[in-house]
């Protein structure tokens, strides 16, 4: 499991260091596949599979409740995201991918800030 948790940490600090310094690369992501139902089976797929992660790990971190609370609203998240319609998922992403490209650098200082703290917290 803290291989696991290992790739989580990588893939936090990585994507969340690279939005942070290129906005515009998330951005434009976001606006190619806002129409594709890959990406948004891959969001839900995602969010399940980080929330059931953050669940089983929760026992051995230093911060069990922190661990289990996120897992839980990950959970509930990729259960959203799975029931809402295809065209709000897209109008969800493109008003995203519009965003400020400072708004777009918080969002990546807290997914590395999030990458941090999991490695802090598991490993």
């Amino acid at each position: 499991m803290t291989t696991l948790v290992s790739y989580f940490v990588a893939a936090f600090v990585m994507v969340g260091l690279i939005t942070l310094v290129q906005p515009r690369l998330a951005q434009n992501f976001l606006k190619q596949h806002a129409f594709s139902l890959v990406f948004r089976n891959f969001a839900v797929a995602g969010r399940f599979f980080l929330g059931i992660v953050f669940i089983l790990v929760a026992d051995g971190s230093r911060y069990p409740l922190i661990f289990n609370l996120i897992g839980v609203i990950a959970l509930i998240a990729g259960i959203f995201v799975a029931v809402v319609p295809m065209a709000t998922f897209t109008k969800v992403a493109l008003r995203s991918a519009r965003l400020n490209a400072n708004l777009v650098r918080i969002g990546g200082a807290g997914a590395t800030a999030m990458g941090v703290f999991m490695a802090y917290a598991v490993l």
